[in-house]
């Protein structure tokens, strides 16, 4: 007979744990009076990720053959063997009815924390393309017509080089992010006014937004061809602004196959100047590489682990670093621990990642900073700006909310 095991957390959601490790359902019991009593479930894996199991007390357990339950509960105790060449966890499980004998007990005695609520960062993002432009005249927007700067938060700095004006060439705090997706339209209605109106007897314009920097092709013998930036807008009717790209715009009747297309915008807090997709070949957007924060203690405490909420974007071919450092000014100094995981361990979503540092790290007053390599290809990671709750004589936990 085939057995499976799943979790789910305390929210509750269910648990995808990571590729790498495998669960056995060792033995499971019941009794007459109260039902399911114990279970054991050994995790194997990569050391690295065992450790998270530290966080998984009080998830909810069931294991199923075949897809029947034959037993559920929740996770009791962990006990975790890494480091003697055969590296795993036992989950030592309890039936529901043993949460009856529960004592809740909170000592904040020792409690560090930190938090900052719902915010974001993205680490190690980076995009090279043929397609990025910039809009100046006060909006200031970095602009990518395949629509994929809706991976970049509020407050990320960006880094911009490749583009023809060298001003554009600079570090940007983005102010306004973006949710929208690449879109484009096709008809036959669409007439042109000048100096600066686009219509379509077929409204099916309503999806474009204000500011969305919008590309037109198809027009009579393609003197309205080119870029544009959206004013007004309505399903019938875009205004656009009279100072970028192929504006102004001249009058042209309905009747040819129009394609009007947008990508996505992000603002900026920097000035801009004009520069349409494409003007100067490729361009490169990157994001920072490491995100820091410092907390300072009273005593030194042995740190064992860092727990952070960290997702991905695409498939990154590196990893997820987090670093403890001594404090130099505002900024990380000295790097006094390293933990790596691998991009295949971190969830698309984002999820709670446990780093693990083998020999713990002695802090007296530190910054802990996570950082993703930048791919050559699509961006690498993301990660929340961390909670930490350190308590003397135990692994140090810091994460986000």
């Amino acid at each position: 007979m085939t057995f499976s095991v799943s979790f789910v957390d305390t929210i509750p959601s269910p648990i995808t744990p990571p590729a790498a490790i495998q669960f056995t359902a060792l033995h499971w019991s019941a009794m007459s009076f109260g039902g399911y009593d114990q279970a054991t479930v050994r995790a194997s894996g990569a050391a690295a990720a065992l450790w998270q199991f530290q966080r998984w007390l009080r998830y909810a357990v069931t294991i199923r053959s075949e897809g029947a339950i034959v037993w559920d509960g929740y996770v009791h105790e962990v006990q975790i063997n890494v480091g003697e060449g055969d590296d795993s966890a036992l989950l030592l499980c309890k039936g529901w009815w043993h949460t009856l004998d529960w004592r809740y007990y909170v000592d904040e005695n020792g409690l560090l924390s930190y938090e900052k609520t719902e915010t974001k960062t993205s680490v190690g993002w980076s995009l090279t393309a043929g397609n990025i432009g910039f809009v100046g005249v006060s909006i200031n927007r970095i602009a990518d017509m395949s629509g994929r700067l809706n991976e970049l938060f509020e407050g990320d700095f960006i880094a911009a080089s490749g583009a023809s004006n060298g001003g554009n060439n600079a570090t940007h705090t983005i102010l306004e992010s973006t949710s929208i997706e690449q879109k484009g339209h096709v008809s036959t209605g669409i007439s042109f006014d000048a100096v600066d109106d686009i219509f379509d007897s077929n409204s099916g314009l309503g999806f474009f937004e204000q500011y969305d920097i919008i590309q037109v092709s198809g027009s009579t013998s393609g003197a309205n061809d080119g870029y544009y930036v959206a004013g007004d807008v309505s399903a019938g009717h875009v205004e656009t602004t009279s100072t970028f790209g192929a504006a102004p715009i001249g009058a042209q009747a309905a009747g040819p196959s129009v394609t009007i297309t947008r990508g996505n915008n992000v603002q900026v807090n920097t000035g801009l100047t004009n520069e349409i997709p494409g003007a100067s070949g490729s361009v490169t957007l990157a994001s920072a590489t490491k995100a820091a924060q410092s907390f300072t203690l009273t005593e030194a405490w042995l740190v064992g682990e860092v727990t952070l909420n960290v997702g991905k974007v695409g498939s990154p071919a590196d990893y997820a670093r987090c670093e403890l450092c001594s404090q130099s000014g505002s900024a990380p100094g000295t790097v006094l621990g390293t933990s790596d995981v691998s991009g295949a361990d971190v969830e698309d979503g984002g999820g709670w990642l446990s780093f693990h540092f083998t020999t713990p790290v002695s802090l007296a007053a530190s910054t802990v900073s996570v950082s993703g390599k930048t791919n050559t290809g699509r961006p690498a990671m993301m990660s929340r700006t961390f909670t930490c709750s350190l308590r003397p004589g135990y692994p140090a936990r810091c994460g986000a909310v």
